[in-house]
């Protein structure tokens, strides 16, 4: 920590936070970060609890970014979480309208993502109909519209196949850290980027939260009295 301290004395002449009195002092913690311009980020979140109230943050990080050299080891030094990310195991897939082979390129709960002239839109896969056929979980859109229409005037169309990824071990991890009254980084937006907004929110923070109550009495006992 006062290593780290020191980097970012560097880079910031001056860093204020606003309302960490409200940071509690025990109990089971998920802190929220975002938008997620950089992974300086996650230092200063992480310098600041520490400041306020002695509390270490285990933050929720790419297992890509584990491998690295450099961020791998400070990663392990705070006891980070590695979580699988299937963006980051996607493959190219036969282009969409001309040959495709959907019964040997998918099976069920993984994802087709568009190119990033469609705005990287992605959707779940529930049923292989044929080999020129999904069935998909949700309508392909983005953040500021529903891109069916572009989808369907494009013809062929790129796309990216992405893996079901199981979670099961990085959610053991995450409810063994709350319910020993421990902190929990998470950037929910699955990324860095330099927009203003925000891009949108991953589900993970919400399904963390509700399934350590749910693996834990006490802290199921606390939320029903909240």
């Amino acid at each position: 920590m006062l290593f780290w301290r020191i980097v970012t004395g560097i880079f910031f002449r001056e860093i204020r936070s606003r309302g960490s009195y409200n940071i509690p002092k025990d109990g089971p913690v998920i802190f929220v970060g975002a938008p997620h311009h950089n992974q300086f980020l996650d230092l200063l979140l992480g310098l600041e609890v520490y400041k306020e109230s002695g509390r270490r943050v285990q933050f929720l990080v790419a297992a890509s970014s584990m491998t690295r050299k450099f961020i791998g080891f400070w990663a392990r030094l705070i006891n980070s979480i590695p979580v699988e990310r299937a963006a980051d195991s996607a493959k190219p897939g036969t282009v969409i309208g001309e040959g495709t082979r959907f019964t040997s390129d998918f099976k069920p709960r993984m994802q087709v993502m568009l190119p990033k002239s469609l705005g990287s839109a992605s959707a779940e896969v529930l049923e292989i109909i044929s080999d020129t056929e999904l069935k998909i979980k949700k309508e392909f859109s983005t953040t500021e519209e529903k891109i069916t229409d572009k989808f369907t005037e494009a013809g062929a169309v790129d796309f990216r196949k992405l893996p079901f990824v199981d979670q099961q071990e990085m959610d053991r991890h995450v409810y063994d850290c709350l319910n020993r009254d421990g902190s929990i980084g998470i950037f929910p937006e699955g990324g860095s980027h330099d927009r203003t907004d925000l891009l949108p929110l991953k589900a993970g923070v919400s399904i963390m939260a509700l399934g350590a109550a749910t693996d834990d009495d006490a802290l199921q006992s606390t939320e029903q009295q909240k």
